[in-house]
């Protein structure tokens, strides 16, 4: 029962609300088939556990999984804006060149020849 208390305090802080009422529900009847099963044979509860397991193991894979998706989101906005951001900085050096270069091409035709 340990190992059970244990497993349920890193699930609840690790997958959040969702997945804790996913483990309370996994527990229940895990609990309610491990009495109905005591008197199988070893091999069936021993099937039943690994599958639990696995069971578990794609709750947990399927929280990170959507974990990695938001934070992938996340970062290429991120990204966008930041090109984005440079995108704007480099057209306004170009139209400050253009501006400084035409300034310089009317001061030339004016200033008068030695």
């Amino acid at each position: 029962m340990d190992d059970v208390l244990a497993w349920w305090d890193w699930i609840q802080a690790r997958g959040g609300p969702a997945l804790a009422a996913a483990w309370r529900w996994t527990e229940a009847h895990a609990l309610a088939l491990h009495g109905a099963l005591k008197a199988a044979p070893y091999g069936l509860e021993a099937a039943l556990a690994v599958a639990l397991a696995g069971w578990i193991a794609a709750l947990l894979l399927w929280r990170t999984r959507s974990d990695l998706r938001r934070r992938l989101d996340e970062s290429g906005a991120a990204l966008r804006a930041s090109e984005e951001r440079l995108a704007g900085e480099r057209r306004w050096r170009e139209a400050t060149a253009r501006v400084d270069q035409k300034a310089a091409t009317a001061a030339a035709a004016v200033a008068p020849s030695a």
